[in-house]
């Protein structure tokens, strides 16, 4: 899904994560340098996002902004973005879900 931010991605990440990463590249787009984004996925339950920027002295800004946002995820429902928990799929495959799509 694209975005209208100066940050142009798209990512590919369940429907009920998608105002989570607005919300991610709303502020990763008041920091006043270039992030370039790779990637925004699902990948071992939780959201992944890649970037790199141009400005050293704001690595760690930035990575506690993603690593509070990958956080979230991880607790964020990937159908409907209600509050959830970490649930197996199968035996490979875990994601968030809240208890009512736990129960699907």
């Amino acid at each position: 899904m694209p975005t209208t931010n100066r940050i142009d991605v798209y990512w590919e990440t369940p429907d009920g994560w998608n105002d989570l990463v607005k919300r991610l590249l709303d502020i990763l787009d008041m920091f006043p340098f270039d992030i370039k984004i790779s990637q925004i996925k699902e990948k071992f339950g939780g959201l992944r996002c890649y970037v790199t920027y141009d400005w050293y002295e704001a690595t760690d800004e930035v990575r506690n902004v993603i690593d509070a946002f990958e956080k979230i995820s991880e607790y964020t429902c990937v159908d409907c973005g209600e509050v959830g928990k970490i649930v197996a799929v199968n035996k490979y495959h875990y994601i968030p879900l809240c208890s009512r799509h736990t129960d699907k």
